[in-house]
C-alpha cells in the first residue's frame, strides 16, 4: 500500500482504505504477528506497506512496519507460477 493509505488487518483479513481485499494469489491467510506493527495504521509520506505472498512465513510490514520508497527497486509487472499452485 502506498503513502496515505489506511491499513487494517483483523479477523476479516486485509483491509485497505476500508475495503476488504480479495486476495486470490496468496498462500495462506493474512494474520497478525504477536509483535510488530499495530493496526489500523496510516502509511506515512514517502513510505510503503509491503506483504509477502506466503503470509504464514513472510517477514514483512506486519513485523517491521513501513519501508522508505527509496529503498525499493523496480516494480512487479508479471508473476509466473507453476500450474496447480
Amino acid at each position: 500500500a502506498t503513502e496515505g493509505s489506511t491499513i487494517d488487518i483483523n479477523e476479516n483479513g486485509l483491509i485497505i482504505n476500508g475495503s476488504p481485499q480479495q486476495e486470490q494469489d496468496i498462500y495462506k491467510e493474512t494474520l497478525l504477528y504477536k509483535e510488530g506493527a499495530t493496526f489500523p495504521m496510516k502509511v506515512p509520506a514517502g513510505q510503503l506497506f509491503v506483504l509477502g505472498d506466503n503470509r504464514t512465513t513472510a517477514v514483512d510490514s506486519r513485523a517491521f512496519g513501513t519501508i522508505p520508497i527509496q529503498d525499493t527497486h523496480g516494480k512487479v509487472v508479471t508473476v509466473l507460477r507453476r500450474r496447480g499452485f
